[in-house]
């Protein structure tokens, strides 16, 4: 007799704590869009469903949330809100930085290339030159069929897949 009122005091609170969350959750804010429409899942409904947002729009949101998970008075989320502002002020800097490098580099790697293709040119054959290059198109062609599972370079192939969705099994695939 006991077993079961503890195991209907149990089911009790648990469907009492279900009850009580929230039907619809509000959206969850990622790093560089709100979700303004629709669930969340995908962040597609609607026709604005992703809205960008600036710099400080950011800081003020992750100094709101930070306000409301750790009970923080104003002036500390004044303060979080400034320190949240300069690293995304930061972080914005720094990537400017490395796709203006790496555009640099393209651009080398690419005079670098055709200064190449123009000494190749002197030393070679128009004949020569043209079976060289047909030779390097099949090159690239088998080296792209070989590599399309490649996610960052050679030693990072991708997982074999599983043969059915949502498995629990904890194999890398399965039977």
């Amino acid at each position: 007799m006991k077993a079961l009122i503890g195991t209907l005091a149990a089911t009790l609170l648990a469907v009492t704590a279900t009850m009580a969350q929230p039907q619809n959750p509000p959206h969850k804010m990622h790093h560089n869009h709100e979700c303004v429409g629709g669930e969340h899942e995908g962040c597609s409904k609607g026709e604005n469903a992703k809205k960008l947002l600036s710099p400080e729009q950011k800081a003020h949101n992750q100094a709101a949330r930070m306000k409301e998970l750790l009970s923080l008075s104003d002036k500390q989320e004044a303060d979080l809100y400034a320190l949240f502002l300069d690293r995304i002020n930061a972080q914005q800097a720094a990537m400017e930085k490395m796709r203006q490098e790496r555009l640099k580099q393209q651009k080398e790697m690419l005079a670098a290339k055709e200064a190449f293709d123009k000494k190749m040119k002197g030393i070679l054959s128009d004949d020569q030159y043209q079976e060289w290059e047909e030779h390097q198109a099949k090159m690239r062609a088998n080296f792209e069929r070989k590599h399309t599972n490649w996610q960052f370079g050679p030693s990072a192939k991708k997982a074999p897949q599983h043969q059915h969705a949502n498995c629990n099994c904890g194999k890398d695939t399965c039977q």
